[in-house]
């Protein structure tokens, strides 16, 4: 049994003694892969294998969701979420069955489930919107860890850095800090997000609200993620239309000055990869920044190399619908995308796609490996849960902290779904995974507790 495998082992086993008391099972997985392995792997770099036991300890979670549902005896409801993810989960399962894709099934199996069990158990009637506000708490506190060490990442690794990529606070895969800047600054900007909607809601005064943002906006300068450009916008219009209403004065200065920000952000990563790229064809204007930026995830590249509109023109031309119906709409089986140096039974990138980036981001590698009947699927999880989500904000009454706790959600939620065009991070980045299936998770959270009291039905 080879190291990875064993602590996956010793994962499950561990989460079923943890799971005699699950509030306290999912703190741990939570702090243990948003901050402990990203941090102290500059110390410890065998540290990287407590990944594996946070994937063990994640799969058992599963177990106990369906576990408690037979405890309860009907007392749980199961959510039109739950119902959608259960669904998601069988789907795949017989989906690599029928490909024969067993081996890639049984390596990919922790990349698609290890977070999935949290959504799950965070509608249990055991849980609670105290568990809520505490997770929100510690994103607080995880996000001022990532000011120190993406600053400590950009001093250290200038010299090796290439388009910020490197700049992954803790949630990166190792010593080097490889791994996906990408959710770095979308968390941040989460929080961020989260910081002007407390304020807006009188629960932060006006120097905490500053410091926060001057402090949250640092790693998103620092990398090179020019998406988290639209997701400020976005959540700076969900502020604005949450919050107009009551203090329309002060929404709109906010929103203005939010405005300044986005801009700001935009044209300071101009202004970087001007100054990192000047051995390139850089661009003298931002307009030719804009326009190289379009064209590079537009436009059909030279040689074997995938952007993200030609990676799925490419699965749409290898999967013509009167040729090669049945992969076109149920995929080739989990982990049929994952390129891997040995090629353990790959069924679609075995056979000649080694240097495409089939799976360049979540939806190429979905399409290849669940078809679009998967992809369709997951879209419904995430549409059932935007509009759980949409109906507590607009019909329920919550205190100030708690709609914004919702209001970030929602925005989750939509910056989940962009993602998943942009980056393959749900499948390959354990953090993003547990963080986006936790909020997703609480939205049921909070409309269980709704349910119980009666205000939703």
């Amino acid at each position: 049994m080879n190291g990875p495998v064993l602590f996956i082992v010793f994962g499950v086993i561990a989460g079923v003694v943890l799971n005699l008391s699950l509030k306290r099972s999912l703190q741990v997985v939570w702090f243990g892969s948003l901050v402990v392995v990203g941090l102290f792997v500059y110390l410890y770099d065998s540290i990287l294998l407590l990944k594996w036991v946070i994937s063990g300890i994640g799969l058992t979670y599963l177990v106990k969701y369906f576990g408690s549902l037979l405890l309860y005896k009907g007392r749980a409801r199961i959510f039109s979420p739950a119902k959608w993810t259960i669904a998601f989960i069988i789907y795949c399962l017989v989906v690599s069955v029928v490909n024969g894709g067993y081996e890639d099934l049984i390596w990919d199996f922790k990349n698609y489930f290890q977070s999935v069990g949290i959504l799950l158990c965070l509608s249990l009637p055991s849980m609670g919107i105290s568990l809520a506000r505490s997770f929100f708490s510690m994103l607080l506190f995880v996000a001022l860890v990532q000011v120190p060490v993406a600053v400590y990442q950009y001093k250290s690794l200038a010299s090796e850095l290439y388009a910020g990529d490197r700049i992954v606070g803790t949630f990166g895969n190792g010593v080097n800090a490889i791994g996906d800047d990408s959710f770095l600054s979308t968390f941040m900007a989460l929080l961020l997000v989260f910081s002007l909607s407390l304020f807006l809601k009188r629960k932060l005064s006006f120097f905490k609200a500053i410091l926060l943002t001057s402090l949250f906006v640092i790693p998103i300068l620092l990398t090179n993620t020019k998406m988290v450009i639209f997701y400020l916008f976005i959540g700076g219009v969900f502020v604005f239309i949450d919050g107009v209403k009551d203090r329309p004065l002060l929404s709109i200065f906010l929103m203005a000055t939010f405005g300044l920000l986005v801009l700001g952000v935009g044209y300071y990563h101009y202004s970087k990869s001007y100054l990192y790229n000047q051995y390139l064809m850089t661009p003298g204007t931002v307009e030719e920044y804009v326009d190289r930026t379009l064209e590079y995830n537009t436009k059909n590249l030279k040689g074997e190399d995938l952007n993200r509109i030609s990676v799925l023109l490419h699965w749409w031309k290898e999967h013509p619908i009167d040729e090669d119906w049945f992969q076109a709409l149920f995929g080739h089986g989990v982990g049929a995308s994952k390129i891997r140096g040995h090629q353990r039974g790959s069924v679609a990138s075995s056979k000649r796609y080694i240097r495409y980036s089939i799976g360049l981001t979540t939806l190429s590698r979905f399409l290849w490996d669940i078809g679009v009947v998967g992809v369709l699927l997951y879209l419904m999880i995430m549409w059932s849960t935007f509009r759980i989500v949409l109906n507590l904000l607009l019909k329920c009454d919550h205190i100030p902290s708690d709609r914004s706790r919702l209001l970030v959600i929602l925005l989750a939620i939509v910056v989940n779904v962009i993602h998943m065009a942009y980056k393959p991070s749900l499948l390959s980045n354990q953090a993003y995974s547990i963080f986006m299936y936790s909020m997703l998770g609480f939205s049921l959270t909070y409309y269980a507790d709704k349910i119980y009291e009666k205000q939703v039905g």
